[in-house]
C-alpha cells in the first residue's frame, strides 16, 4: 500500500477514474473516511486473502490476492474521497 501512495503522490501511477493527482485533501469526514476504508481494505486483504489461498489450494495465491487488494484500494481511494468531499460541499 505504501509502494501504491507513493508512486500516486510522485505521479508515476494515476488514480483510477479521477484527475486528482497526489494526497487527497484532510477534511475531519476525509480523515474518518481514511480510518474506516483502510482498515476494511487490511481486513479484506489479509484474511480474504488467506481464504482465498486455503480455497484454491495455493499458498501463494495469499500474498498476489493481498498485493492485488490493496493496492486497488489504494488506487480507488482518490476517487472515493473526491466524491465524499463533492457531496460533502453541497
Amino acid at each position: 500500500m505504501t509502494l501504491v501512495a507513493t508512486a500516486i503522490h510522485t505521479g508515476l501511477v494515476r488514480p483510477l477514474v479521477t484527475d486528482t493527482l497526489g494526497w487527497v485533501s484532510i477534511t475531519p469526514a476525509l480523515v474518518g473516511l481514511r480510518l474506516v476504508y483502510y482498515n476494511l481494505t487490511l481486513l479484506a486483504a489479509s484474511y480474504g486473502s488467506v481464504a482465498l489461498a486455503a480455497l484454491v489450494g495455493y499458498p501463494p495465491a495469499a500474498f498476489a490476492s493481498a498485493v492485488g487488494v490493496s493496492g486497488l484500494a489504494m488506487l480507488a481511494f482518490p476517487r472515493l474521497a473526491e466524491t465524499v468531499a463533492r457531496q460533502r460541499a453541497r
